[in-house]
């Protein structure tokens, strides 16, 4: 089971194609989560492409981005190499 030192700031969390909104959730005491996915199907679920995210005004705005199998959705190489790019100038 994971443990969370209390005295430290929550971690926010973006996750991206998101199908349900608590995927999360057993790590709600530590985590603030910010789900997005392309077609969303749950209202706490952001529509939003996150090729489309603007970087400056996203700038570090995550500690930690989960992506699950969504590099592999991104269907140019090219793209792929980008998306890389934009998650770790986000974090």
């Amino acid at each position: 089971m994971l443990s969370y030192n209390y005295t430290e700031p929550r971690r926010r969390v973006l996750e991206v194609g998101a199908l349900k909104p608590d995927n999360f959730a057993f790590c709600s005491s530590w985590m603030d989560v910010t789900c997005i996915d392309l077609h969303s199907r749950h209202p706490l679920i952001q529509e939003q492409d996150f090729l489309l995210l603007d970087e400056a005004e996203n700038r570090e705005q995550w500690d930690l981005i989960s992506l699950s199998l969504v590099v592999n959705f991104v269907p140019e190489p090219k793209d792929r190499g980008s998306s890389l790019s934009t998650f770790s100038t986000l974090i």
